[in-house]
């Protein structure tokens, strides 16, 4: 009797896609248990495996293009996708996915390939939004950071790609190799991390069937008449993918302006609130305020908001017991807030001095910093801490000035 035959490509899939389910079930966990808690802190977390007909279809789409490719080259067996509302919490959510990385990598857990995050990194790309560069340009400066090394055939691991009017997509991509231990031996499977807004995601939900699906492709043959009812779609899709950045842009305004106000009535009510309360992101807009766009001085911002977010996101109990963690790293967000109001007036004097939102929260935050010195060293009443009693002095020079 002859054997069932089997159509080579589908075993081939069915090969590829083996192990992944283990992937995509790990990491819906430890993303809400691992560092930093990903699950709970972004709008949304989406995780999915690529089906054996996605993956047959893909194939025969790089087919037809004449592009050699076959299940062993997909690069995004498992897909996850990362939702930020706004447009300024796209750089932290690269930050955490990475440390995210470094955390899986650990020998317990094992989820990702390597014992350095460059062994698990295959790829970072970012696809820079054409109406929102202050976001991407931002998050790419951070992530020049990292110590990437060359690929294999020489090319950066780290790319960045501006958007075209033919192809405005905008999201930032990250490549790894994820280690399934369904069996005895761990095999390596390919995921794709998509980090981007709601807004990006909605209008690439929109656009996806017609560029994935290769609808694009066949819509370019057409002639005549066809032919302009084909470029009328995807001039709507161009206008829609105009309208939603806009509309990206407008949240993070509102965000911004809330924050402010919001900030404004914490100098004179925070007093009364014995939690110490988490403080705001302003890095990114009130340089935007000031027309000044300077990546390496917005990560620098964003760098001391994120370490005073940690300072104040315990109780009082909590800092009262690492006195000395406190005191030196609230000393170095007041340096590190100094050196770079420093930098700002010397490397763009006329800008700095026209630029009253940047100085006003700049010297907000090192008020804010100095009055919490000072309640906490009252809380404990430890002798060490008495030197942090001028420290009230200081920040009230401040409000008053």
């Amino acid at each position: 009797m002859p054997l069932l035959k089997v159509d080579a490509s589908r075993a081939l899939s069915a090969v590829a896609l083996s192990g992944s389910e283990y992937i995509r079930d790990r990491l819906l966990s430890l993303l809400f248990v691992g560092p930093r808690n990903i699950g709970n802190s972004y709008y949304a977390i989406k995780c999915r495996v690529k089906s054996e007909e996605s993956l047959g279809e893909k194939i025969r789409k790089k087919k037809d293009e004449g592009r050699a490719y076959s299940a062993a080259s997909a690069t995004d067996i498992v897909g996850l996708r990362i939702l930020t509302i706004y447009s300024q919490d796209l750089i932290n959510a690269c930050v955490d996915f990475l440390d995210f990385i470094s955390f899986c990598q650990r020998s317990e857990i094992s989820l990702f390939a390597g014992q350095e995050i460059d062994d698990a990194i295959r790829e970072i790309i970012i696809y820079k939004s054409n109406n929102n560069t202050e976001a991407y340009d931002l998050v790419h400066s951070r992530l020049q950071r990292i110590p990437l090394r060359p690929k294999p055939d020489g090319s950066p691991k780290l790319v960045l790609q501006p958007a075209t009017q033919d192809q405005p997509y905008s999201s930032i991509h990250i490549l790894c190799t994820c280690l399934s231990h369904y069996a005895r031996a761990p095999k390596r499977i390919p995921l794709e991390v998509q980090i981007r807004t709601i807004f990006e995601d909605a209008w690439n939900e929109v656009d996806h069937p017609l560029r994935y699906k290769g609808i694009r492709q066949k819509l370019d043959k057409l002639k005549g008449g066809n032919k302009d009812q084909a470029n009328n779609l995807i001039n709507r899709l161009k206008v829609l993918k105009s309208s939603v950045e806009n509309a990206g842009s407008q949240a993070d305004n509102i965000r911004d302006y809330y924050q402010i106000f919001n900030e404004g009535l914490k100098v004179t009510s925070g007093l009364a609130n014995r939690d110490i309360p988490a403080t705001a992101s302003f890095g990114l807009k009130h340089f935007r305020f000031g027309g000044f766009k300077r990546p390496d001085l917005l990560v620098s911002f964003l760098d001391i908001d994120k370490d005073l977010n940690q300072i104040f996101s315990v109780k009082y109990a909590e800092a009262a017991k690492e006195i000395e963690s406190f005191k030196r790293r609230s000393a170095d967000v007041i340096t590190a807030l100094e050196g770079l109001r420093a930098s700002y007036e010397s490397q763009h004097p006329a800008q700095a001095a026209a630029d009253a939102d940047f100085h006003y929260f700049a010297r907000m935050q090192e008020a804010l910093v100095r009055t919490w010195r000072a309640r906490l060293a009252r809380f404990v009443a430890a002798k060490e801490s008495l030197e942090f009693q001028t420290e009230i002095g200081e920040a009230l020079k401040i409000y008053i000035h």
